[in-house]
């Protein structure tokens, strides 16, 4: 949960006071958009993909921090196929 809420407001916290971020990014998306919509329009996604980022990096350190070696003791777990010649 804390890290959810450090990812979420990492986010934010890009999307409003570094939202001039990655500026080759918005200069491209907003050059697309404004040929779709036929007037000229301002685009943020620079800010929304780094803060994206920030906020993946931040939860999946915490999900493989919380998983821990969860997945590295697999002995005699149901469904795991033994190698040849290992007996159960």
């Amino acid at each position: 949960m804390v890290a959810n809420t450090l990812g979420w407001s990492g986010l934010f916290a890009v999307e409003v006071f570094a939202n001039k971020s990655l500026p080759l990014v918005n200069r491209v998306a907003g050059q697309f958009l404004s040929r779709i919509a036929g007037y000229e329009v301002a685009s943020s996604v620079g800010a929304t993909l780094m803060g994206g980022a920030i906020a993946g990096v931040i939860t999946g350190i915490a999900l493989a921090v919380a998983l821990g070696d969860r997945g590295e003791s697999r002995e005699g777990a149901p469904g795991v196929i033994p190698e040849p010649g290992e007996h159960r």
